[in-house]
């Protein structure tokens, strides 16, 4: 009688120790799946060639915040020196500043055209007053 309660006893113990690691080995799960769709993200905002691209950006930002948010606490805990909150806020810093990135690009852009239109104005004028000048 004695053993068969030591015997259940173990079985008892060895499935609580197999659960206990099946959840440890799920809270690293979840923590590498984080860490990997964060990285996405991250080169994703890098590697935009566009103001377009970089928007649909957004949209996996949230996606990931809301998809991880029950587990705040495990990342919070996980992410040292970052926490969940901070992540966040580097992905937004880094998308700001690649989104700044186009807005100077566009303005450049736009300046550079501007100035081909007077470099070709000045041609113009220039040959104008060249003809004039061998006219004389």
């Amino acid at each position: 009688m004695k053993k068969r309660f030591i015997i259940k006893l173990s079985i008892i113990l060895f499935s609580l120790m197999f659960v206990q690691s099946s959840i440890a080995q799920s809270d690293y799960e979840i923590v590498q799946n984080f860490k990997t769709k964060h990285q996405e993200i991250k080169k994703q905002i890098k590697d935009a060639t566009s103001l377009e691209e970089l928007n649909t950006v957004v949209a996996g930002i949230d996606q990931l915040k809301q998809e991880f948010v029950e587990h705040k606490k495990l990342l919070d805990k996980s992410l040292y020196p970052d926490n969940y909150d901070k992540s966040f806020e580097k992905l937004n810093a880094a998308y700001v500043l690649r989104q700044g990135d186009f807005t100077t690009i566009d303005v450049l852009q736009t300046e550079v055209v501007e100035l081909e239109q007077q470099v070709e104005f000045l041609n113009r004028r220039n040959n104008e007053l060249i003809i004039k000048i061998e006219d004389l």
